[in-house]
């Protein structure tokens, strides 16, 4: 006898593709130290449709307290791809333009963004010194944060301070930090152990007062638990996010099976 049995099963643990590192899209020269409520940045390689682009944004601040004010107020592009907040915070010191804000956005692009397209920062106040950047990740699914972003504020000092994850299960892992500096010197990053620098993009001003600069650095791994606490070549005030990005777990059906 025979019988038909459906078996409309879902998998729980779909197979995930590795995230890889493609690069920066703007070549690190997206800035402007005019006062404007915009940063429009022009690409410099195109980022392809399912790719994953981060949009990572460095201002003066208009926030007077250490805490997310929500001073960038969107980031879109060229083809029409929405971008979602991953995390915001913002170095007051008691008074706008006197210390820092960062901001990281993230698309999972479902149109390409060619090489020469653009997208633009959206700021709720006018700003005067402003850098942005893009990087650009291959993926499996779309990216979401293992946990909670984290946050840091350091006074002119070259010690950005040390943000951690832990407790995480064993999962292939972007970790991502960027941050904002009041700073117009160069130099390079002194890396967390492992880490590779992703950002570095000078909003020179004239001055440490009137400039901004944004520096960075990222991990892929599947550890459950990390550390990121770089050195910057020049002190001054500077804020930090620190986010852990995993590929979302998406079921996917089995095809009915005949037994007999």
């Amino acid at each position: 006898m025979k019988f038909l049995v459906l078996a409309l099963l879902l998998i729980a643990s779909p197979a995930w593709a590795a995230i890889a590192v493609i690069g920066d899209t703007t070549a690190n020269t997206c800035v402007d130290t005019a006062s404007g409520t915009t940063l429009v940045c022009t690409t410099n390689a195109t980022v392809e449709a399912g790719n994953v682009h981060i949009v990572v944004s460095a201002s003066n601040n208009a926030g007077t307290t250490d805490a997310d004010h929500s001073e960038i107020t969107s980031v879109v592009d060229s083809a029409s791809n929405t971008y979602s907040k991953l995390c915001e915070f913002t170095n007051g010191q008691g008074g706008a333009a006197a210390g820092a804000t960062v901001s990281i956005w993230q698309s999972r692009l479902t149109a390409q963004l060619t090489s020469g397209g653009t997208f633009t920062v959206n700021y709720a106040n006018t700003i005067t010194s402003r850098a942005a950047n893009g990087y650009e990740f291959t993926v499996g699914a779309a990216l979401s944060q293992a946990s909670t972003c984290q946050t840091a504020a350091a006074d002119g000092t070259t010690d950005p301070g040390s943000l951690a994850f832990s407790g995480l299960t064993s999962v292939e892992t972007l970790w991502f930090r960027a941050i904002a500096q009041e700073q117009d010197g160069g130099g390079f990053l002194t890396q967390t152990v492992g880490y590779g620098e992703n950002l570095q993009v000078l909003a020179d001003g004239g001055s440490t007062a009137t400039s901004m600069q944004l520096r960075g650095e990222l991990l892929i791994s599947t550890d459950t638990a990390e550390t990121s606490a770089p050195t910057l070549p020049f002190g001054g005030d500077s804020v930090s996010v620190f986010v852990a990005l995993r590929e979302v777990s998406t079921a996917r059906p089995i095809s009915p099976i005949m037994f007999q």
